[in-house]
């Protein structure tokens, strides 16, 4: 059942495969399959993408992807139903075989803006889960338990990041990007001056939403190669620059004089745990690679 270059085991990912089960079932014709018409129906709300190279200023892009073989098809409904824990092992324990590993590295990534998006939606409506668990634990959970095999490994992370057709480090940025821009509000941090910054008050932020993709982000860049490839493109530093300027100015605070407060704002906590995961924890392991790829220590 799993992809292979041996003959008879590339069902999950045969695109000719795929294409007979959907004239199996498919009286229309048209070739559509069930994820395709869910999409269209509810405004495609689950599965976007970055392939434009697009700010993300107005909205997600939404865009319907055709899926090409049976383990888009799989990982869609995984999406959509926020990485339910069978299906996560089910992936996980399908790692094992080298070239499916590689394949759904390229799914991973094709719908890695679906998930992001899901992420935000889940933060913002968590319900709670079992045990105690919320949602939105469980899906940056299962998010990582899969990136974590996938960009750990350096070989395959490099191919997916010089690959033109993934451009990981391009997909990643934009969709942290788009996750920050969803967060800000004005600050008043620096007078006469318009800059949004990361609310800390919400929700969404105080439940740490961002941190699986923040954290694979993080992986990446414990690849010397990568790092090299992320300070080679004037575009994906600012990209990541247009990030971290969204967590400058964060809660600000006004002294208060004449007046007793007692009760102190707890949201600092939040600013100053957001600004170690998203902003000093990468900019670190940036500094750490520079001296091996300049050729001369920094210090």
């Amino acid at each position: 059942m799993l992809a292979s270059s041996e003959p008879g085991k590339d069902r999950l990912f045969s695109p000719e495969n795929f294409l007979k089960f959907q004239r199996a079932w498919d009286v229309s014709g048209d070739l559509s399959t069930v994820s395709t018409l869910i999409c269209k129906r509810f405004s495609c709300d689950v599965w976007i993408t970055c392939a434009d190279d697009v700010v993300l200023k107005e909205g997600p892009p939404l865009k319907v992807i055709p899926p090409r073989n049976f383990i888009e098809e799989i990982f869609f409904w995984a999406v959509v139903y926020e990485l339910p824990e069978p299906l996560t092992t089910f992936f996980l324990n399908l790692l094992l075989n080298q070239d499916f590993k590689t394949e759904f590295a390229r799914v991973f990534l094709r719908h890695y803006p679906s998930m992001t998006y899901t992420l935000l939606r889940s933060g913002s409506g968590d319900g709670g889960g079992r045990g105690g668990v919320s949602r939105i634990d469980v899906m940056s959970n299962n998010i990582v338990h899969m990136s974590v095999q996938l960009f750990s490994n350096e070989s395959l992370a490099l191919e997916m990041v010089l690959c033109p057709q993934e451009d990981l480090l391009h997909v990643l940025l934009t969709c942290m990007n788009y996750m920050v821009q969803q967060l800000t509000i004005q600050s008043h941090l620096f007078e006469g001056e318009f800059h949004t910054a990361v609310d800390v008050s919400l929700e969404v932020v105080s439940k740490h939403c961002y941190w699986s993709i923040f954290s694979d982000f993080l992986n990446l860049m414990a690849h010397c190669s990568v790092v090299q490839h992320f300070f080679s493109r004037n575009k994906l530093m600012k990209k990541y620059s247009s990030v971290v300027e969204c967590f400058t100015g964060m809660d600000g605070e006004k002294r208060a004089v004449f007046e007793h407060i007692e009760f102190e704002n707890s949201s600092y906590l939040t600013a100053f745990s957001v600004e170690i995961e998203a902003c000093a924890s990468p900019l670190w392991a940036l500094v750490y690679h520079l001296p091996q790829i300049v050729g001369t220590p920094l210090f």
